[in-house]
């Protein structure tokens, strides 16, 4: 990224994290956003201020949902995956994303990461 991209996306996380009151890092460990792609593809947030599930890091925390896109409940122990868009997991798919995630929050709340 040069110094006119690097200065683009600094003012649109600035504006976009003093909005949806976001950390200001773009890059904190906990965002689970892959927030520089969204900007180069001029992603824009949704009404509650959500950019696309596309851009969410597999470890995001509402990547799996119970319900699919029309809001229909799935079957209990079955997920929809919001990122992939079209993909019904189970449980023990959602589970080990799950693991990863609360072991990185965890080593972050500790200071080892």
């Amino acid at each position: 990224m040069d110094d006119k991209e690097k200065n683009g996306f600094d003012k649109w996380y600035r504006e976009l994290s003093s909005r949806l009151k976001l950390d200001p890092n773009p890059n904190h460990p906990l965002h689970f956003y892959d927030y520089k792609s969204a900007w180069r593809d001029q992603a824009k947030p949704d009404k509650e201020g959500h950019l696309p599930s596309k851009y969410k890091h597999n470890l995001h925390p509402n990547r799996f949902v119970g319900t699919d896109p029309n809001g229909k409940k799935l079957p209990r122990g079955f997920y929809w995956d919001t990122k992939t868009k079209g993909e019904i997991k189970p449980e023990a798919f959602k589970s080990k994303f799950d693991k990863q995630r609360k072991e990185l929050e965890y080593r972050i709340e500790k200071g080892l990461f």
